[in-house]
């Protein structure tokens, strides 16, 4: 989205719709390893950083050798230290060896407690730091490791809430429906007036109403019974983690917006098609990269 020359009156606004609508997940993981919390094991976490290893070493040899690909002093540390390049991932290998106090701290205190802890935070992080940028503070845009753990945190409010939650889902798909067409509004207001920079703001993971859509996602699936949609869920959820690192790369992240805006049309219909396509490649190469590193990582497993 960045390098799309977004105006009101064009095609391409419906890029800032969808990113609207999706730019909530990475909230809603938190959430999901809070509520359930993370069980801490050496092992699950060399396998992510190993992960980490094989997609970046993989990626960079490979456009290196077929695709031109200049090595820089920046790929260069990234061979050294790779999980750096992934801020998710780093954030949550550390948030992982931080959980094990992180429950202890859960567990003794009481939800009135928690909430009141969830509420300083909130004040902190999505109130004076999404209007202020304060280095003091660190949210970074939500792209940190206090965000993470305020997002813990209040996952396991949820959990600790849970007989107190309403199970409806009609109000949670309201809300989310709610609080995602505010923040379109606002950001299309912004688009119009040329303010770009404060359009992409709105999309920062520690943005109010990106938490509030958040929540409501959350507890509307929570509060599902187990179908169809959830079975094929967890088929590919498995697999989310290589699909991030594989597409996050730099030079293959560069490659696909390159391709992208090559074929995009500022068509409505012809771009949603070309989005459907990209996802579903995207998607694909990089379950079966995982179904790959996971056969390799079984083969070594042992001697770990």
């Amino acid at each position: 989205m960045r390098q799309l020359e977004i105006n009101a009156y064009s095609g391409e606004c419906i890029y800032t719709l969808i990113n609207a609508v999706l730019v909530c997940a990475v909230d809603v993981f938190f959430l999901i390893s809070g509520y359930f919390k993370i069980k801490f094991k050496i092992r699950k976490i060399l396998k992510l950083i190993i992960a980490v290893y094989f997609f970046y070493y993989t990626i960079n040899v490979l456009f290196y050798l077929f695709n031109d690909l200049s090595i820089t002093t920046d790929i260069l540390k990234g061979f050294v230290f790779p999980i750096s390049k992934f801020w998710f991932v780093f954030v949550y290998v550390i948030l992982s060896a931080l959980s094990v106090w992180l429950n202890k701290l859960i567990d003794v205190l009481n939800t009135k407690e928690l909430l009141y802890l969830c509420c300083v935070l909130f004040g902190i992080f999505c109130i004076y730091g999404f209007v202020v940028k304060d280095m003091v503070v660190g949210v970074n845009d939500g792209y940190s490791l206090n965000y993470a753990v305020f997002l813990y945190l209040t996952g396991a409010l949820i959990r600790k809430n849970n007989y107190h939650i309403k199970k409806d889902n009609i109000i949670y798909g309201c809300g989310f429906s709610l609080f995602v067409l505010i923040n379109i509004f606002i950001i299309y207001q912004f688009i119009l007036a040329n303010k770009y920079a404060y359009a992409w703001h709105m999309y920062s993971y520690n943005n109010p109403l990106v938490l509030g859509a958040a929540i409501c996602l959350f507890l509307f699936f929570l509060n599902r019974s187990g179908g169809r949609i959830e079975y094929y869920l967890a088929k590919i959820s498995r697999y989310v983690i290589y699909i991030y690192i594989f597409h996050s790369t730099k030079c293959m992240f560069e490659y696909i917006v390159k391709w992208f805006l090559l074929y995009k049309k500022c068509d409505l219909l012809s771009d949603a098609v070309l989005i459907v396509f990209f996802l579903i490649l995207i998607t694909s190469i990089g379950s079966v990269a995982g179904v790959v590193y996971e056969f390799l990582f079984h083969k070594i497993d042992k001697y770990i």
